[in-house]
């Protein structure tokens, strides 16, 4: 059976390109607005949606929230569609759980690449040798692939929950950009650029871990709980 795509974005024209285009490997379904698009994921249940930033009735990173709050979309891949380019603009969508950014105008065979790589990575996850992890006040569920601070459910898009499972399974290890990539993205093409949005993103929502994701200049970045009880699994 093919997987699913939604794609959502009030320019007719881009709808109709990337249907066309996308339809001989997905079985694709389209929105206009940022409503639509909260209503048709529901509905559809995609493997992946491409969601545009600007939209009428409700914004890409609004919609996002939306599809992040319900518990079978968590770890669907969102890619967002749009011409701003800012890092402000691209930290604002992976802080909300976006998994990839690509800036108009684009290809449909570039759109298509990064469709696949993210699907790709999606079936690329083996379940983990435990089931669970505790180190300070963090709790992680790697079967339910879920992350709480102090009993409270975060919000964390599929990068950031691999970046944050690499880190809890190398507690104190210094984690190279290089295997970021290899592990997280499995995609040599990202700059680092995509990992420091992720990973402000990601320092963010976890506020109130009591440790730190240290920088290790030159080198990369380490995982530091706090002085205490250690790591627990089970």
């Amino acid at each position: 059976m093919k997987k699913r795509v939604l794609i959502a974005d009030d320019e007719p024209m881009i709808r109709e390109l990337l249907e066309d285009f996308l339809s001989a490997d997905f079985e694709v379904m389209t929105a206009a607005t940022g409503r639509e698009a909260a209503r048709a994921a529901i509905k559809f249940r995609p493997d992946a949606i491409l969601l545009d930033v600007t939209m009428p009735d409700m914004d890409g990173n609004e919609a996002l929230k939306v599809l992040r709050r319900d518990p079978e979309l968590r770890t669907v891949p969102i890619l967002m569609l749009t011409a701003r380019g800012s890092s402000e603009d691209r930290i604002k969508s992976f802080e909300t759980g976006a998994d990839d950014y690509i800036q108009k105008p684009f290809t449909p065979e570039e759109v298509l690449a990064r469709l696949h790589a993210r699907l790709k990575r999606s079936e690329e996850l083996v379940l983990p040798r435990t089931k669970t992890a505790t180190i300070s006040n963090l709790d992680i569920d790697y079967l339910k692939r879920e992350v709480r601070i102090d009993g409270a459910l975060l919000v964390l898009g599929p990068m950031e929950y691999g970046m944050l499972e690499l880190f809890v399974r190398n507690p104190g290890v210094v984690i190279t950009r290089a295997r970021i990539m290899q592990r997280v993205w499995r995609d040599k093409g990202k700059n680092d650029r995509l990992i420091d949005a992720h990973l402000t993103s990601l320092r963010k929502k976890i506020r109130d871990f009591q440790g730190e994701i240290e920088t290790v200049y030159g080198e990369g970045f380490r995982f530091k709980p706090a002085a205490g009880p250690g790591t627990q699994s089970g």
